[in-house]
């Protein structure tokens, strides 16, 4: 996926999907650094709610997509244990 909002973050999921449950991990990366989400969401039709959470920095990025085939777009909400939020656009294909 890509995270685009003031800035753009490369962001690689591995998700496995038990009925309507969705988690996985994975990992953010920005600039020169990155790191480590846990995800959580659930699928129902073309919808896909994703919750990441990364725990150095504390951050959350709650994900809002659509998904058509391999591809999946949409909106997310982010927010820092600083009290920054933001929000952007989340582009992304499934590789395997």
């Amino acid at each position: 996926f890509t995270l685009n909002d003031r800035m753009t973050r490369d962001l690689a999921l591995t998700l496995l999907q038990h009925r309507t449950d969705v988690y996985g991990s994975g990992r953010i990366k920005e600039g020169n650094n990155s790191m480590d989400v846990s995800a959580t969401g659930t699928a129902a039709g073309s919808d896909l709610m994703l919750n990441l959470v990364s725990t150095n920095p504390i951050a959350q990025y709650k994900l809002n997509l659509t998904v058509d085939q391999d591809l999946a777009s949409g909106e997310y909400q982010a927010s820092s244990a600083g009290g920054e939020s933001w929000a952007g656009t989340a582009d992304g294909q499934k590789t395997a």
